[in-house]
């Protein structure tokens, strides 16, 4: 259903990057300003994942053999930083914490960026309603009379839910 909506997105009037560019000229300027902040949090969601990723390396190694620390430079200097013996339980509970802690930031960042765009798509979604509400509504008195109320709302309901879902989907 998603992919039939979005290739017949693409060949009217030129593509998605045009649909796209149609939409952006329609947002309100909080709403680009909102864009722009899940754009950075996409980017930081991106830094911590490949972080959190980096840190299983080490973690695994040091679980099997605790002497590969010494392959590991920054961790090794992050033990002799915090003046931790490489051979104790305290690197291994060491690497252990840093590992959770950068699984657990990665996973909340994931979720505040999954959050903000939802709470953004579904505003841009109330944002056009009303527009096309009020477009509806201020139309002459005999273009009312000429059609039907039912398929007006449904199109306009529909047109609106198939791009506030394309915008969802976009910004997870």
């Amino acid at each position: 259903m998603k992919l039939s909506i979005l290739s017949s997105i693409r060949n009217k009037r030129g593509g998605l990057v045009s649909l796209i560019f149609r939409i952006w000229k329609h947002l309100r300027v909080r709403r680009k300003l909102q864009l722009g902040a899940i754009l950075i949090m996409m980017l930081l969601s991106g830094i911590a994942e490949l972080i959190s990723l980096a840190s299983i390396v080490p973690f695994l190694a040091l679980l099997t053999n605790p002497e590969s620390i010494n392959a590991f430079p920054f961790i090794k200097s992050l033990f002799s930083w915090i003046d931790v013996d490489v051979s104790s339980q305290g690197s291994l509970i060491l690497v252990t914490c840093l590992f959770v802690i950068a699984a657990i930031l990665s996973t909340t960042i994931r979720l505040i960026n999954i959050w903000m765009g939802a709470i953004v798509s579904a505003s841009i979604g109330t944002d056009f309603s009303s527009e096309a509400l009020r477009r509806t509504l201020y139309q002459p008195y005999l273009r009312h009379i000429n059609r039907h109320s039912s398929s007006v709302i449904t199109g306009m309901t529909h047109h609106i839910s198939c791009t506030v879902s394309i915008i969802n989907n976009t910004l997870q």
